[in-house]
């Protein structure tokens, strides 16, 4: 278990691309505000595998930036109270995958 007050954020200044978190086999990451790419391209966040959990109140795939994404697979869960998949006019090609019984994003 990862517990941050605070936000987590996967790739995020100009130029920071190819970044990605990855929780797995049952593991679980809670936080406040959630970034996918704030500003860089090319981040991932890959959450799989049953009980893996990432939980936070707000949640950008792409908050400014192009190319990111999210993938959710083999029963895993996000939940966060707000979601977005691209958050502004720079935000291009990003996606959300939700895959397999029992992924969820609610």
């Amino acid at each position: 278990i990862w517990t941050n007050t605070g936000a987590l954020s996967i790739g995020v200044s100009n130029g920071s691309t190819g970044n990605s978190l990855m929780i797995s086999n049952g593991g679980s990451v809670y936080n406040t505000v959630g970034s996918i790419g704030r500003n860089g391209a090319l981040n991932t966040a890959r959450v799989s595998g049953t009980n893996s959990l990432w939980r936070n109140s707000i949640l950008y795939v792409g908050f400014a930036s192009r190319n990111n994404q999210l993938i959710i697979s083999n029963g895993a869960s996000v939940i966060s109270s707000t979601g977005y998949v691209g958050n502004s006019a720079a935000a291009s090609n990003n996606t959300a995958i939700v895959t397999g019984a029992g992924s969820t994003w609610s």
